[in-house]
C-alpha cells in the first residue's frame, strides 16, 4: 500500500508541476483530457467539476456554505477499490475519505466553502 502511495504523490507532483502533460486552454485553464468526468454530490451549493476531470485526474470545487463533506461518484465503476490522493489547494483542513469501486465520500477536519480539492487516482 505504501508504495502505491508515493507512487501516487510523485505523479500528483509531476502533474501539477508539468503543464506539458495538460492540454492548455486559451484563458490558462488546464483540461486533464480523457474519459468521462464523476459527479459530485453533499458538496454545498453548486460544486463544480472543473473541466476536462475525469476518473483519474481533477479538480473539484467546493459549494459555497457550511460544507464538512462531499461524495464523489466516479463516471465508471471500479474493479476495484482506487488508491487515490486528495489535496486541498488551501491546505487550511486536513481530508480523510472513505472508498468504494463505485463512489469516495471526502471529510474535512473544518467546514469548507469554495475551496478546491485535486485529486489523483490509480487502479490497484
Amino acid at each position: 500500500m505504501k508504495k502505491y502511495l508515493w507512487v501516487a504523490v510523485l505523479a500528483l507532483f509531476f502533474l501539477v508541476t508539468h503543464d506539458a502533460v495538460f492540454a492548455q486552454r486559451p484563458g490558462g485553464e488546464k483540461d486533464f483530457d480523457g474519459g468521462l468526468p464523476p459527479s459530485v454530490s453533499a458538496c454545498g451549493t453548486s460544486p463544480i467539476v472543473a473541466r476536462g476531470s475525469n476518473d483519474t485526474v481533477g479538480v473539484i470545487t467546493i459549494g459555497t456554505g457550511v460544507v464538512t463533506a462531499c461524495t464523489i461518484t466516479w463516471a465508471s465503476q471500479r474493479g476495484a477499490v482506487p488508491i487515490c490522493f486528495f489535496q486541498s489547494t488551501s491546505n487550511a483542513v486536513s481530508l480523510g475519505f472513505i472508498q468504494t469501486r463505485v463512489s469516495t465520500i471526502l471529510l474535512f477536519s473544518a467546514p469548507l466553502s469554495g475551496d478546491r480539492v485535486n485529486y489523483f487516482c490509480l487502479d490497484d
